[in-house]
C-alpha cells in the first residue's frame, strides 16, 4: 500500500503496526511477548493488537467526539461507525485496575495499548482518565519505552492533523 508502518521480513510483508507487533512476537517465542496460543489470554491479546485502533479510526482524530457523536442510530450500529462514549467506556474495562492488558506479564498488546493511550491521551483525543494514567503511564515509563523514545526523537504530530 506504500504506506507505514511497514515491515519487510525476507519474503514477507506485514503492515499495521498491530499486525507487526503480532508477527515479531510470534517470530520470537522465547521473548514471551504473546500469550501461549490457546490460552484465554491469547483472545484478550489479538483484541488489544488490532481492536483499539480500528475503534479509535472510525473516531478519527483530532476531534473523535465530533466525529462519533453526530452519527444517526443507523450507522452507529453500522460495522464502519462506532460511538466515542462507547469506545471510551470499553477501554477503560479494558485496562482498569490491570498492570498488563493479557495476563500476568507484559506483552506485545501492552506496547501497543500503552503508546496508543499515552499519545492520544498527549494529543487530547483520549481524556486523561485515572484508568488510563495507571495502565499507561508506568508502562510507558519501562527503561526500554525511554530508550525506544530516546531513538525516535520527540513526537510531532502531523501538520493536517494539528490544524
Amino acid at each position: 500500500m506504500g504506506k507505514v508502518p511497514a515491515l519487510q521480513h525476507g519474503n514477507t510483508m506485514v503492515t499495521e503496526t498491530g499486525a507487526i507487533l503480532a508477527y515479531l512476537a510470534d517470530l520470537y517465542p522465547e521473548k514471551k511477548l504473546a500469550p501461549a496460543l490457546g490460552s484465554a489470554e491469547r483472545g484478550s491479546y489479538y483484541r488489544c493488537c488490532s481492536w483499539w485502533r480500528a475503534r479509535s479510526r472510525r473516531c478519527p482524530p483530532p476531534r473523535p467526539k465530533a466525529g462519533c457523536r453526530n452519527q444517526t442510530e443507523r450507522q452507529a450500529l453500522s460495522a464502519g461507525y462506532g460511538r466515542f462514549d462507547d469506545v471510551l467506556r470499553s477501554l477503560q474495562l479494558a485496562v482498569s485496575g490491570k498492570r498488563y492488558a493479557c495476563g500476568d506479564h507484559f506483552t506485545a498488546a501492552d506496547l501497543y495499548l500503552a503508546s496508543y493511550i499515552g499519545w492520544s491521551m498527549h494529543e487530547g483525543t483520549l481524556p486523561s482518565l485515572p484508568e488510563f494514567q495507571d495502565y499507561a503511564l508506568p508502562l510507558l515509563q519501562r527503561p526500554s519505552a525511554q530508550r525506544a523514545d530516546a531513538l525516535d526523537g520527540p513526537a510531532e504530530m502531523p501538520a493536517a492533523a494539528a490544524a
